[in-house]
């Protein structure tokens, strides 16, 4: 049982140093021990708080041909809405 330092775990967690010593202070973050002044993560303690954390997607494989619903129909008379958009550019000006 690998006891990481508050440096390795946040390595692991992919997050910074100050960020795990908050959470800690908070009361968040994974399961640490303390002795003395030393704070040491159980390998197993850190995985554990990833992996409850870990969102799993879920889809479902469509029958072929079968064609995928759209949440908003596409509306292509406001195409020309956003055709003076300073992002799309604008025809003949230049800076």
């Amino acid at each position: 049982m690998p006891q990481l330092t508050t440096a390795e775990a946040a390595k692991m967690l992919g997050i910074a140093e100050a960020t795990l010593n908050e959470w800690r202070l908070r009361g968040e973050g994974p399961a640490y021990t303390k002795m003395g002044r030393l704070v040491r993560y159980p390998d197993y303690e850190v995985e554990r708080f990833i992996r409850e954390r870990t969102i799993k997607t879920s889809y479902r494989k469509r029958a072929e041909g079968e064609e995928r619903e759209m949440g908003i129909p596409v509306q292509s008379e406001r195409a020309g809405l956003f055709s003076g958009h300073r992002f799309r550019g604008r025809a003949g000006k230049h800076h």
